[in-house]
C-alpha cells in the first residue's frame, strides 16, 4: 500500500487573507505557480486570416496546425495563430539560392 502523499501546508497572512508562503515540502506548490515565460502575442489570426497571410488554402493551414507545423493557441474552442509565429515558420521554411551559401 502506497503511503499518504504529504500535502504543502501555507501560513496565511493576517493583513490581506491571502496565503503567504508554504510550510514544509512546498515541491507540489510550485508546481501551480506558473507564469507564461514568453510574452503573450499581440496580434491573433484565425484559420482563414493566417491562410491568406501564408497564400494557402484554409485546410493546408489545418494540416500544418494538426502537423504541429506551426504553434496555436485554443481560445474558447477556437484555434488562433500568432502573427509572429507565422513570420518565423516563414523564415524556417525558406530556400536560399545557390550562390547565397558562397
Amino acid at each position: 500500500m502506497l503511503g499518504a502523499m504529504r500535502l504543502p501546508r501555507f501560513e496565511e497572512d493576517p493583513g490581506n487573507d491571502t496565503l503567504k508562503r508554504p510550510v514544509g515540502d512546498a515541491a507540489a506548490a510550485s508546481l501551480f505557480d506558473k507564469q507564461p515565460t514568453e510574452p503573450l502575442p499581440s496580434t491573433l489570426l484565425t484559420v482563414a486570416q493566417a491562410a491568406r497571410l501564408l497564400t494557402i488554402s484554409p485546410s493546408g493551414m489545418r494540416r500544418l496546425q494538426h502537423g504541429r507545423h506551426i504553434p496555436f493557441f485554443k481560445v474558447g474552442g477556437s484555434i488562433r495563430f500568432a502573427k509572429s509565429d507565422l513570420v518565423s515558420y516563414l523564415t524556417r521554411q525558406r530556400i536560399g539560392s545557390v550562390g547565397e551559401y558562397r
